[in-house]
């Protein structure tokens, strides 16, 4: 799979809200990701996201003392290594 069709799929996936909350304060379009567009605009877009994705991570991984143990399985699949 190249990185153009990796980048096409992530938009196709992008929900309509995000993708016009984040690409014009970055001054990107769906189109440059539609298109694989590797400029810094494009690459912002994809920070802010992904920091907004962590920021939540982390947030509902502090309720884990809170969760019943049969519940715990639905946690297995945020585990993640750390960033470097």
């Amino acid at each position: 799979m190249t990185q153009k069709s990796k980048t096409g799929n992530l938009c196709s996936r992008c929900s309509e809200a995000v993708c016009s909350l984040q690409c014009p304060e970055h001054g990107a379009s769906q189109e440059d990701f539609i298109r694989g567009s590797r400029e810094q605009n494009v690459r912002d877009v994809v920070y802010d996201i992904a920091s907004q994705a962590h920021v939540h991570l982390q947030h509902a991984r502090s309720f884990s003392h809170n969760v019943p143990a049969a519940a715990t399985p639905a946690f297995l699949q945020t585990v993640s290594r750390p960033i470097r």
